[in-house]
């Protein structure tokens, strides 16, 4: 028999990625800063007094729902979904900043629409928010919109903005 021996460009990643691992560890134990949690229970006052100011219609406070809403929307990345503690944050002030600000709103649809189209990692945090039925006028050429891309690159995103 042979002798099996390992590949040279795995007998260096090996190593490479004990490394790394090492590295992610001794960086997701460090603890939080103070700062950082202070922004964090500012931010949650903020969406909790927006959200309460929703209620009164005020449309100052509509607008800045509106506006917080897509820029805690900017966070949402690749590296911020690593870390479970941020995701969820960020999640849960979309999640509510989006009930009150944006699903109820119908200029919001296609917005929403052309974001779960383009950024198909949102997709789990945006469909929620996608109501077709609020804007009629527009229902036929979002359906279309949805249409194509399904056509072009497969039924993933078509299927949870087609059941609404």
């Amino acid at each position: 028999f042979n002798e099996l021996t390992p590949h040279p460009h795995w007998e260096q990643r090996v190593p490479q990625n004990r490394q790394e691992h090492q590295e992610l560890l001794s960086a997701l134990s460090c603890p939080v800063s103070f700062d950082l949690c202070k922004a964090v229970a500012r931010t949650e006052h903020v969406v909790g007094e927006l959200s309460k100011l929703s209620e009164s219609n005020d449309s100052e406070a509509l607008s800045n729902g509106v506006s917080l809403f897509y820029e805690v929307l900017k966070f949402i990345t690749s590296e911020t979904k690593q870390y479970p503690p941020t995701c969820q944050f960020l999640s849960s002030c979309i999640q509510i900043l989006g009930q009150e600000f944006i699903h109820r709103d119908p200029s919001q649809t296609a917005t929403i629409l052309q974001l779960l189209l383009a950024q198909r990692s949102l997709g789990d945090i945006l469909a929620p928010l996608f109501d077709p039925n609020l804007c009629p006028p527009d229902f036929i050429s979002m359906y279309v919109s949805v249409r194509e891309v399904a056509i072009k690159e497969g039924p993933t995103i078509a299927f949870s903005t087609l059941t609404k």
